[in-house]
């Protein structure tokens, strides 16, 4: 028993599609430049020698690992990652500044040791130049140092919303750069959301993983701060087979659930939620917070 303390097509989209490649283009570009990948062009005013040198042979693809969990609980995320950046690949024909962009795919599971251990298969036996992608908190933190160790270019480019990432020196380095968003972005309006709708008893049920115990913190730093108060927290682990003992728990005296769980976890606990709520009586609007009355 836990404890409760505890997706181009024709005309704008393609530009769209354009403008965002001509983005990743530029970073990986500077990213590889930076890194030794590839060389930049020479200048077209330097004078040229009075014997040519032989010509260069044509420069190699780009390659590219991608570390997402493509099996476990958080492969609806990992999956649905996939099949856009193969969305965006297609619309330019798998091509960035004239080379091809080879992709290596790695199933990091949505689990630390396991992403480092493809991180580092993918740089070691595929030889990528370039990791992109992480969904997991916990797999970008365990990868940020790895990084920084063997300095490759690194674009968190998926759901890690890791809040100390690019700020802790334990993590952070030249190598590294998101183009997501960070937990606060994502807890915070709720906890302003919530307070503003008047609810004051928040129950919270988050992940027992890096980004369910940094969102449990931040949301309630922040509803806490407006005047509101946390009347219990429950951590399930990650793709816990049975929500209903956490839902059954749910202190009653709370007027609001907040939950965060990553994937299919999230849907079966709202589920439950919802049930259990109409069983009692009581009323619940909305996926992201559950009214309990």
């Amino acid at each position: 028993m836990p404890d409760p303390k505890q997706k181009g097509r024709e005309g704008k989209e393609t530009g769209v599609h354009e403008s965002v490649w001509g983005f990743l283009v530029a970073g990986v570009t500077r990213l590889l430049v930076a890194c030794g990948g590839v060389a930049p062009t020479p200048s077209s005013s330097l004078s040229a020698p009075s014997t040519a040198p032989p010509a260069a042979a044509a420069p190699g693809p780009i390659r590219v690992g991608i570390l997402e969990p493509l099996t476990g609980p958080d492969s609806v995320n990992g999956k649905d990652n996939q099949d856009g950046f193969n969305l965006c690949l297609e619309a330019v024909n798998s091509t960035m500044a004239g080379r091809k962009i080879e992709v290596h795919y790695a199933d990091t599971e949505a689990k630390p040791d396991m992403g480092l251990t493809k991180a580092k298969q993918l740089m070691e036996s595929d030889e990528v130049q370039l990791l992109m992608g992480i969904s997991s908190t916990a797999v970008c933190y365990a990868i940020a140092g790895y990084v920084k160790q063997v300095q490759v270019p690194l674009i968190v480019s998926t759901n890690c919303g890791a809040q100390n990432l690019t700020t802790d020196s334990k993590y952070a380095s030249p190598y590294l750069v998101r183009i997501t968003q960070v937990n606060t972005q994502i807890v915070n309006p709720g906890a302003d959301w919530a307070f503003s709708q008047g609810y004051r008893k928040v129950d919270l049920i988050t992940s027992d993983d890096g980004g369910g115990i940094e969102a449990s913190d931040n949301f309630a730093s922040s509803f806490i701060k407006r005047g509101g108060s946390i009347v219990q927290e429950q951590h399930p682990p990650l793709g816990v087979a049975d929500i209903g003992p956490y839902v059954a728990q749910l202190n009653q005296q709370a007027d609001l659930v907040a939950v965060f769980l990553p994937g299919t976890d999230s849907l079966r606990t709202v589920a439950d939620t919802l049930a259990a709520s109409r069983r009692a009586n009581h009323a619940a609007p909305s996926v992201s917070a559950v009214r309990l009355r």
